[in-house]
């Protein structure tokens, strides 16, 4: 278990994407600050990122059901949250919330990035 590994959770990862887009360059800064990064997202697309970077789609681009990605969510971040050193999550408070409790239990701190002009209760929860 190295110190110097990273989990993001993120809506999608796409730098074709009008507006989250600009997260691949996030992704590619925070690979020269870490030895591994492992990105959970709900959707893939195209995207050019370093070989220390593994991209894990939850599957919504290929239309998956909700209960699938709800059950390969848990199944990812079990497995990864044990190898990294904490947690990123952008822009997805109902993320922050599902995450806790595994990142309470194995000690992880969740930093979380988001950028909205209204504070929803999902959002204050997180």
């Amino acid at each position: 278990m190295s110190e110097r590994n990273l989990l993001i959770i993120t809506q999608k990862v796409d730098q074709e994407d009008d507006l989250l887009g600009f997260f691949v360059d996030w992704i590619k800064e925070f690979s020269k600050h870490f030895e591994e990064v492992n990105v959970i997202t709900l959707a893939k697309g195209n995207c050019d990122l370093p070989s220390n970077v593994h991209v894990h789609s939850l599957g919504k681009e290929k239309n998956s059901s909700r209960i699938f990605r709800f059950f390969k969510f848990y199944k990812l971040l079990f497995s990864l949250v044990l190898k990294s050193s904490g947690i990123f999550a952008h822009m997805s408070p109902i993320f922050v919330i599902a995450s806790w409790p595994v990142a309470f239990i194995f000690r992880k701190k969740i930093i979380f990035w988001y950028l909205h002009r209204s504070v929803t209760l999902r959002l204050k929860i997180a």
